[in-house]
């Protein structure tokens, strides 16, 4: 089993406080990804999207997976 992890946060202005939720799939099973999963995570990057004003983060990432270096 592969195991993939999510999670999108963003601050929202109007509320003054972070908006967060973990969104892995099923058991973090990259196998449970199903037409519904894709589409509850393409809601959320619509979400975040429309909503982070560029805060935070939106992301699915293989368990483990660092990119370290690339942020500046």
């Amino acid at each position: 089993m592969k195991k993939v992890h999510s999670e999108i946060l963003y601050y929202n202005e109007e509320e003054s406080m972070n908006i967060h939720s973990d969104t892995c799939p099923p058991n973090c099973d990259f196998e449970e990804i199903n037409a519904d999963y894709r589409k509850y995570v393409h809601k959320l990057l619509d979400e975040w999207l429309d909503e982070s004003n560029g805060t935070g983060i939106f992301y699915i990432r293989e368990e483990g997976f660092r990119d370290y270096g690339n942020d500046e």
